[in-house]
């Protein structure tokens, strides 16, 4: 069967339209047939998003941005439709947020579903909530903004200093430096004056002070050698101080106490004569009389002694027998 030229024409025309909307949906969206789940999401700013760009959950590919379109441009409130093709077979919940993200270091933009496994599961053509991560540019810049304004207060605080310094050193103040530096300098020399004089006085001393050392490590050498000693003495001083804590000093206080009263009674009472002894003190008369009695008596033993014959005749005689 012979094909007609129309015919042949017509099938030719017909592969490539197809051939036309197969290229233009690959072109678009980078594959043939679309397939998997629609989703939106509206932005303030897509921050170089495009068309094909990857959509990743931990990194791992899912799906693909679809399209991205100008939804209002009321500059009030602007706001980009992103719709998202998600061709893998997982839950999208309630609580899932599409963050624009940076997937590699050249710049390149991505979206990346960050949600938790709670919640209810959202139907497909849902709408995400979208955020955007600052860009390594921003993150550098929000780092360093503190960092910059420290510096340029830090730039400041530098600039009064170094002007409180120039209004400081002015003449004046330099003159008042300058005496500072002769007076120190004149008790530099004072030191030095003094630090010759002891060391002068040390050179003539050694001798004594080479003794004073001797006799200090004697003196060290006995004491080690006669520790023994030394600790039995303690231990005596111990124990004699342990004998005196033991001692009733109250009760000989109280004794001596009461031997002095005794003693003042009897003073009292010889002071006012009572008694023998009492009035022997004070009747002068009789004290006179014992007295005469007393140097009689000696008188009369001194007589007897003297001429025993005299009052004692047969003793004398039996004596000279």
């Amino acid at each position: 069967m012979k094909l007609s030229n129309e015919f042949k024409v017509g099938v030719l025309t017909i592969i490539s339209v197809l051939i036309l909307i197969f290229g233009y949906q690959y072109l678009r969206t980078g594959q043939f047939l679309q397939k998997g789940r629609t989703y939106f999401v509206y932005y303030t700013n897509v921050n170089g998003l495009s068309i094909n760009d990857k959509v990743l959950y931990h990194g791992f590919e899912i799906g693909t941005v679809q399209d991205i379109n100008l939804n209002s441009l009321d500059s009030q409130q602007i706001s980009i439709m992103v719709e998202l093709n998600i061709t893998e077979d997982m839950p999208i919940f309630d609580n899932a947020e599409a963050r624009i993200v940076n997937s590699d270091l050249l710049g390149e933009k991505a979206i990346s579903i960050i949600q938790k496994h709670e919640g209810n599961p959202l139907p497909e053509g849902a709408v995400l909530k979208g955020t955007v991560e600052h860009t390594l540019s921003q993150q550098i810049e929000d780092e360093l903004l503190p960092v910059k304004n420290k510096i340029e207060v830090l730039v400041s605080n530098i600039d009064s200093v170094i002007g409180r310094i120039q209004g400081i050193f002015n003449v004046d103040f330099q003159g008042k430096i300058n005496e500072n530096l002769i007076s120190i300098e004149g008790a530099l020399v004072n030191i030095r004056n003094i630090t010759q004089n002891v060391d002068e006085i040390i050179a003539m001393e050694k001798y004594h002070i080479d003794t004073i050392v001797g006799d200090v490590q004697l003196i060290t050498t006995t004491i080690k050698n006669n520790k023994e000693e030394l600790d039995r003495s303690i231990k005596n001083f111990a124990d004699i101080s342990d004998s005196l804590s033991q001692v009733e000093f109250k009760k000989i206080f109280g004794d001596l106490a009461n031997v002095t009263a005794r003693l003042d009674a009897i003073i009292a009472k010889l002071e006012t004569g009572e008694g023998t002894l009492g009035e022997l003190i004070q009747d002068d008369e009789l004290y006179d009389n014992l007295k005469k009695v007393t140097v009689s008596l000696n008188q009369l033993v001194k007589d007897i002694q003297e001429n025993p014959g005299r009052y004692s005749p047969s003793l004398l005689r039996i004596g000279t027998k």
